[in-house]
């Protein structure tokens, strides 16, 4: 039994309109799937930053020395220098820390022969043990800037041989104050890469030498005994708990 035309024209246009509803609910949901796949996703949160850390430190260190002496009275030519250290964030931004520092220095083979009589063995090495705060420039991200100011206790010790069996030991004491910038990478939640340049001023407050096996004898420290280490060092940096 067929239908009357009133009803056969009703359900043409309710089907044409359920059909372009359709099509309009699929365009509307490739355009929502395309802008998705195009933006990689919803954005990642910022990275935070962790509680603590505890870092490594190893790169070439040296020493200054004073412009108006001639290069060969210039002990220092070059070095290693190796730290380890940590630190806290009271917040996003400052940190307390500490670090022990160690830098075994070359000397200078043109320094050796002005001895007299000339060394053929020597060792050069300075150390310091300093606590430090230290200001992060940015509160979140992958890449953590900072500045570091530090003050401690360390000490330069030195020592010479000549071909005769001569010795000669020297070692100052005395206040360090060093001060680094670096720049830190987050390679992940729980690790950071970093560069880091420090320089420090070592002043001597007690100096002391011992000559073969005499005695040692000390004296107070001037400024002639003062150094000043510096170093450029990559830093690894394992970081931990949650804010």
């Amino acid at each position: 039994m067929g239908y009357p035309a009133g009803m056969k024209t009703a359900g043409r246009s309710n089907g044409r309109a359920r059909g372009r509803t359709v099509s309009w609910a699929v365009v509307a949901l490739t355009t929502t799937s395309a802008a998705a796949a195009a933006d990689g996703g919803p954005a990642a949160a910022p990275r935070a930053r962790r509680l603590g850390a505890v870092h490594v430190a190893i790169g070439p260190g040296a020493a200054l020395c004073d412009r108006k002496k001639p290069v060969d009275e210039c002990p220092v030519d070059g070095g290693i220098a190796v730290g380890l250290g940590g630190g806290y964030r009271l917040s996003p931004r400052w940190e307390l820390g500490g670090e022990i520092a160690v830098w075994s220095l070359a000397v200078r083979e043109s320094w050796k022969r002005k001895l007299d009589p000339p060394a053929e063995d020597t060792e050069f090495s300075t150390f310091y043990l300093a606590p430090h705060a230290r200001y992060w420039f940015l509160a979140e991200g992958d890449f953590d800037p900072y500045v570091q100011l530090g003050f401690g206790l360390g000490a330069v010790s030195g020592r010479a041989e000549n071909t005769s069996g001569g010795r000669f030991e020297v070692e100052n004491t005395g206040f360090v104050y060093p001060v680094a910038a670096g720049l830190d990478w987050y390679a992940s939640d729980d690790v950071r890469l970093g560069l880091q340049g420090l320089i420090y001023v070592h002043a001597t407050q007690t100096h002391c030498e011992r000559e073969n096996d005499g005695a040692e004898t000390c004296s107070r420290g001037t400024p002639e005994h003062h150094a000043v280490p510096w170093r450029v060092v990559l830093m690894g940096s394992w970081v931990f708990g949650e804010r």
